[in-house]
């Protein structure tokens, strides 16, 4: 590395020598990974022989996951082991509003966990309608909320093999179905909107 502008040095052709490696240069996404693997490892973290990118770790009483994607960490872990499984995501006919329930002191809390539930309504689509409902809260989210939304996890708990499948043997044939529900917003009065767009027998949007 040349030295900078402006440096003086009594010895000629004086060079740097550098201890950490740059963004841009080819070798900085490896030394980033295998830092990073190294102190997850010191960490007690196990790597996986069958995915590099997944570490886990397991205690007696928890249970952590980590699936690295370049520099983003996606962080799975048990807190609802022992939570009663639900048949339903949310309470038929449940209106939640901004006054229901008592502020959450820690907003942070729901506002991680509605941003994890968005992620995985990719591939949970019947999920959908009620995280869109609670990610209106999420600017000043209160107790009620946050009880609503520890629902879709027990949900989830209770409906581990649901998701999308594609089968190779469908008809090329679009559908698309929608309904609204009348005024129903109990904050505005709007009306709610949902819809599904079918390829054949899969659902794609």
């Amino acid at each position: 590395m040349v030295l900078p502008p402006g440096f003086k040095s009594d010895k000629p052709n004086q060079v740097c020598k550098l201890l950490w490696s740059l963004y841009g240069l080819r070798q900085a996404n490896r030394q980033w990974n295998a830092k990073l693997t190294k102190a997850l490892q010191n960490c007690g973290f196990q790597q996986s022989t069958a995915d590099p990118s997944l570490f886990t770790k397991s205690t007696s009483d928890s249970y952590l996951a980590l699936l690295v994607y370049v520099d983003d960490i996606l962080v799975a872990e048990s807190g609802f082991l022992d939570a009663k499984p639900a048949k339903t995501p949310c309470i038929t006919g449940q209106k939640l509003t901004n006054l229901e329930g008592k502020l959450l002191e820690s907003p942070e809390i729901y506002r991680k966990l509605v941003g994890k539930l968005l992620y995985l309504t990719n591939t949970r689509p019947d999920i959908t309608f009620a995280v869109q409902h609670l990610s209106q809260f999420v600017d000043k989210p209160r107790n009620a909320h946050l009880v609503a939304a520890h629902r879709v996890l027990r949900y989830l708990k209770g409906s581990p093999g649901k998701g999308l499948f594609y089968t190779s043997k469908s008809q090329i044939k679009l559908q698309g179905f929608s309904y609204s529900d009348w005024a129903t917003c109990a904050e505005t009065r709007k009306s709610v909107t949902g819809y599904c767009i079918y390829l054949g027998n899969s659902l794609i949007s």
